[in-house]
């Protein structure tokens, strides 16, 4: 439940900040149900796969973040059988 919730969050924060401008990371805190110091550790890790660009505490998404929101979702074939997946299931590789 956990792991569905950061997920959630992944695709959340990169659509929060979608417009490609700066936004403060006490924006994205008061937009999430993630403690601040996870939130902290899912920033660095857009940061270190170029999803977004951090300076201090401001962000804003990467031409990449924008292309990875753009990708489509899989539908599972059978609803009740499967779980839907997330974009985070189709994270692109950088080098892309």
């Amino acid at each position: 439940m956990v792991l569905i919730m950061i997920m959630e969050s992944f695709d959340g924060i990169l659509e929060q900040i979608q417009d490609a401008k700066w936004h403060n990371i006490d924006e994205i805190t008061q937009n999430t149900f993630l403690p601040y110091d996870k939130l902290n550790k899912l920033l660095l890790f857009f940061q270190e796969q170029g999803f977004i660009d951090k300076k201090n505490d401001r962000l804003k998404i990467t031409s990449f973040g924008l292309g990875y929101l753009q990708l489509p979702v899989e539908l599972p074939s059978n609803p009740v059988r499967q779980p839907t997946h997330s974009k985070s299931s189709l994270v692109p590789s950088p080098s892309l």
